[in-house]
């Protein structure tokens, strides 16, 4: 991306609204875990606190270079920079106390420090860095020993009810304290993160983490402790982004779909809205006083939202994003950037293990939770890959499988494809299904199977209709019966047998063992054998789940969530993408598949930065004319200018003249970053579905004004406009998705139009940019990509 990519906060106060632009989203973050297990008390022989592998790879650019080149933001837990031993911490919270067996050792030195500092921060391509604080730690003054960076709160105040006030204040002096380390060696700190002070401390009676009485604290209390905390962080780092983690499960989130209630101890938890909303109300207060004037909540990261799909699907494998995404909206509406924790789980990993086994779990569910999460519609502005687990227990190299570098690696390759259709089926009705589905006459379904009885040979379900499944991730659930079954992929043509063409993913199992297979079809002889590997089923080996990746030329095979095959193609194995199927197949006996999931991953059709000039454009006189759009902006970070003179413009994607691309498609995602006209009353945007001879007289027009108006029209019929705030000078990302005869409009993530229209259904599409006579400078155009959807 060449724009410099921004939003505006907008937050009510007092019946106004303060406005104010703020660096944001289109990040990725990596918090490569340092300890050695996932808690602070370790029991060592030697009594290691960090890892041995961590500090010599990350101050060595080459272990991790693809990962680096990918990040904007790295990530440090705060306490790696605390000047006191961690045990004393383990010795005060554990009843009873659980001491290391030796001396645990000091945090990072101050010749570490200077290294890390180089390593991340210096050269030619400088990292920003961040630090994950505490923000609020209610600490018990009755308890001995307590370390310094917990803070002592009041427990006899008149009214009864415990008194917190100045917790957030005091935090924050001990925190920059810390802090102070980075700073002396040189370093920046350029992001801040208050960690989970809702969370950690509101309604904490239970071991190891017991804060007395806190059941009693009003939530609003802690809440006006955090604008406290960023307050006094602010003051202190005026250039820094400040944001919080929070886990989405500790509130009441309400959607039009239903409510996703509470599952804390407490009786009086919050709305989502209402916590939020006392937040940024709190924050607002803040910037009446002196100092405070640019004091922001700029980030919100969802942390522990794993947990929360876990308890949501009921923790039987049904995994449900329904709050995280509620959340997400929630906070896009309220011009909060949104971050996401792709990590593997919150305890879920077991206890601290060199086992492979228990790595590649952890690489496979943290893959499978952001690749369902995107399925789920997923849309955070950020990807924070905070891997603070006891899994993966290797820091990398970026090479080494299941390793923390490479899981990072290859949740940024898989975060590049736009996972866009999603078919989801339960085979719970076999009208659906057979609409769907050919079944041939031979499966049947019924109590939410697809089931296959008493034959032999091989059978084949196939999608009904055709799709060019270029890079797929499908998932299903078998129940086996002696006999191979599996999924087969990029088969030519419904009339081929099953092992004629494509691929096939194959899988047998019984009590005793199992055995996962990737095959190539062939029409003139076996099949040839990709790869094979033994696996350990379930114990009843009934309900067996299988995932398959196949991006690109890479496959990955997960069975019951372990990654069991991970290849690339060989050049002579690998089969074009084209106008293909996917289908549930079995050999040689009966089998049962549930809840079949398939989905395409999609890179962009066509890309333009306009860095080589108007490219594949039919423009009106691109170049110097004063009539014609032109290119301008330095080397590297050139932009498509709109015309400075009067009335309607427009460049025309000439889709008939890019190859592999449709000449009007149907279903498509537009997007490009737009800077309008400076005068209000101008506009820019783009048209889809216009055919000649008067642009007025066909097609739809999206258009985005400086004020951040927003509107969508056609001929005859103009939508209420809406309103968004954008920066005037940065613009702001437009993205339409046109899918049938749905359009829906969103400006920098935040959906702003949802709406069905069939009047047109084909024609070309563009840019375009509006403006009256002597009425103000030129638009500006930037990232242009449209991808191509499936029918």
């Amino acid at each position: 991306m060449h724009a410099q990519r921004t939003k505006r906060i907008i937050i009510a106060v007092a019946g106004f609204l303060l406005i104010q632009a703020l660096p944001s989203s289109g990040e990725n973050w990596f918090l490569p875990s340092a300890w050695d297990q996932s808690g602070v008390c370790h029991n060592d022989a030697d009594g290691d606190a960090m890892r041995d592998d961590w500090l010599p790879l990350v101050t060595d650019p080459a272990e991790w270079d693809s990962v680096r080149d990918r990040i904007e933001v790295f990530k440090i837990f705060y306490n790696m920079l605390r000047n006191h031993p961690l045990s004393d911490l383990c010795v005060v919270l554990h009843d009873p106390p659980n001491p290391p067996t030796a001396p645990t050792e000091m945090p990072l030195t101050n010749l570490e420090l200077e290294l890390l500092v180089d390593a991340l921060q210096t050269g030619d391509d400088p990292l920003a860095v961040g630090f994950e604080v505490a923000g609020i730690r209610l600490g018990d003054p009755t308890l001995p020993n307590l370390p310094e960076d917990y803070c002592d709160w009041v427990h006899d105040d008149p009214s009864g009810v415990p008194n917190i006030e100045g917790v957030g204040a005091c935090q924050a002096d001990k925190d920059i304290m810390v802090l102070n380390r980075w700073e002396d060696a040189n370093g920046t700190v350029d992001v801040l993160n208050l960690d989970h002070a809702m969370g950690n401390n509101w309604c904490r009676e239970d071991p190891p983490y017991a804060v007395p009485n806190s059941c009693s604290i009003p939530w609003q209390d802690l809440v006006r402790e955090m604008a406290d905390y960023l307050a006094a962080m602010h003051l202190e780092y005026p250039n820094a982004r400040l944001g919080i983690y929070e886990g989405p499960a500790l509130f009441h989130v309400v959607g039009p779909d239903g409510t996703y209630p509470a599952r804390g101890p407490a009786e009086d938890e919050p709305t989502f809205e209402e916590f939020i909303d006392e937040l940024l109300d709190q924050i607002a207060d803040r910037r009446l006083l002196p100092g405070l004037e640019n004091l922001y909540l700029n980030h919100y990261d969802i942390d522990h939202a794993s947990h929360a799909v876990y308890a949501d699907g009921g923790f039987d494998g049904t995994w449900d994003f329904g709050r995280v995404t509620l959340v997400e909206k929630k906070l896009c509406s309220r011009d909060v950037t949104v971050g996401l924790l792709a990590h593997p789980g919150n305890g879920f990993m077991g206890p601290r293990s060199t086992d492979p086994d228990a790595n590649d779990n952890a690489y496979g569910t943290a893959m499978r939770y952001l690749a369902e999460y995107r399925l789920a519609d997923g849309d955070a502005d950020n990807l924070v890959m905070g891997m603070w687990h006891t899994h993966p227990y290797v820091t990398g190299p970026e090479e080494a499988p299941s390793s923390i570098m490479n899981l990072a690696r290859d949740l940024l390759g898989l975060d590049e494809h736009l996972l866009r259709t999603y078919r989801s089926d339960e085979f719970d009705d076999s009208a659906t299904t057979a609409a769907l589905w050919q079944l041939e006459g031979l499966f049947s379904v019924s109590d939410g199977r697809l089931e296959l009885e008493n034959e032999t040979g091989a059978q084949l379900a196939a999608l009904n209709a055709p799709a060019a499944l270029d890079s797929v991730i499908a998932s299903f659930t078998v129940q086996l019966g002696g006999a191979w079954a599996g999924l087969q992929l990029r088969k030519s043509t419904a009339a081929d047998l099953p092992w004629q063409s494509g691929y096939l993913v194959l899988i047998r199992a019984d009590g005793d063992g199992g055995e996962v297979q990737v095959r190539r079809a062939d029409p003139g002889s076996p099949m040839v054998l990709l790869d094979a590997t033994p696996f350990s089923p379930n114990p009843t080996v009934d309900d067996v789940e299988v995932r398959v990746e196949l991006i690109d030329d890479h496959f990955r095979v997960y069975v019951n969530d372990v990654i069991e095959l991970d290849f690339d193609i060989p050049p002579g194995d690998l089969i074009a993408p084209g106008a293909d199927l996917a289908g549930l197949i079995t050999f040689g006996g009966p089998a049962s598949f549930e809840r079949f999931d398939i989905a395409q991953a999609l890179s962009p059709s066509f890309e333009d930065t306009f860095d080589d000039g108007c490219g594949g454009w039919w423009v009106e006189g691109c170049g110097s004319g004063s009539n014609g759009w032109q290119v301008v902006g330095s080397p590297g970070a050139e932009r498509l200018e709109a015309p400075s003179v009067a009335n309607l413009k427009l460049q025309t994607l000439k889709t008939s003249e890019l190859p592999h691309l449709p000449e009007y498609p149907s279903s498509f995602e537009l997007s490009a970053r737009v800077v309008p006209h400076a005068n209000a009353s101008n506009w820019a945007g783009v048209f889809l579905r216009h055919s000649g001879p008067s642009f007025w007289s066909s097609g739809y027009l999206v258009f985005l004004k400086s004020n951040g108006e927003v509107g969508l029209r056609i001929p005859g019929r103009t939508f209420p406009t809406k309103s968004i705030a954008i920066d005037p000078v940065a613009g702001a990302d437009l993205t339409v998705r046109v899918v049938g005869d749905r359009i829906t409009v969103s400006v920098d993530h935040c959906q702003v139009f949802d709406e069905i229209d069939d009047v047109f259904t084909a024609g070309d599409l563009g840019l375009a940019s509006f403006r009256t006579n002597n009425s103000g400078a030129s638009a500006s155009f930037d990232d242009v990509e449209l991808t191509i959807l499936p029918d």
